[in-house]
């Protein structure tokens, strides 16, 4: 019996890994759906839930987090979170030149100019 038991322990162990790479793909798939209807508070929160998992994503992933979060931020009038977020999209950016679409790095840089960022500006803010 115990041999059977072990023979199935790396299906399960297989199984619970993607259980939770499908939870991040679900709720990242959600908070961009958020955003992208105009729910921005929703988006925030869901992006707040996923932020523990971004420092292990790639640079595309991380630079597509910070900017939707930033986004969202900004459209729900929290301008310093926002600030801070776009940012930091915009630093990540430069490091992988395709983690954003042209639409989104227009997106970025209107934003950034808004907040009285210029494109790869620092976040202090000016005086």
């Amino acid at each position: 019996m115990m041999p059977r038991v072990s023979r199935l322990a790396p299906f399960a162990l297989a199984a619970v890994f993607a259980a939770g790479c499908a939870s991040f793909s679900d709720e990242w798939d959600r908070a961009v759906d958020h955003y992208q209807a105009g729910r921005y508070r929703p988006a925030v929160q869901k992006f707040n839930e996923l932020e523990p998992e971004i420092p292990r994503k790639s640079i595309a992933i991380r630079t597509q987090f910070y900017f939707y979060r930033g986004m969202s931020n900004l459209r729900a009038g929290k301008r310093r979170d926002a600030r801070h977020d776009l940012a930091v999209a915009d630093e990540l950016a430069d490091q992988d030149s395709t983690a954003l679409t042209e639409l989104e790095k227009q997106d970025l840089d209107d934003a950034l100019q808004e907040l009285g960022l210029g494109r790869g500006a620092s976040m202090t803010p000016s005086q």
